[in-house]
């Protein structure tokens, strides 16, 4: 049983290799610990030209919170 999830996929693109690391980094910022402002991209992580990892930012801390 997975406790968090965890996920890991290939996509395949016919756009060259600079293209798709400029449309990552134009959504995607740097890992923070905090943030302060809402002001941000949707995506946390890393690019490379051999992968990237992200993860999405999330405004609140858990999905209970909207319901108060």
């Amino acid at each position: 049983m997975k406790v968090l999830p965890d996920d890991s996929f290939t996509i395949l693109t016919p756009d060259a290799l600079p293209i798709v690391v400029q449309r990552l980094n134009a959504q995607v910022e740097p890992t923070k610990v905090f943030r302060f402002s809402k002001k941000h991209l949707p995506y946390q992580g890393t690019i490379s030209e051999s992968g990237f990892q992200i993860s999405r930012i999330i405004h609140y801390r858990n999905s209970l919170e909207i319901l108060s």
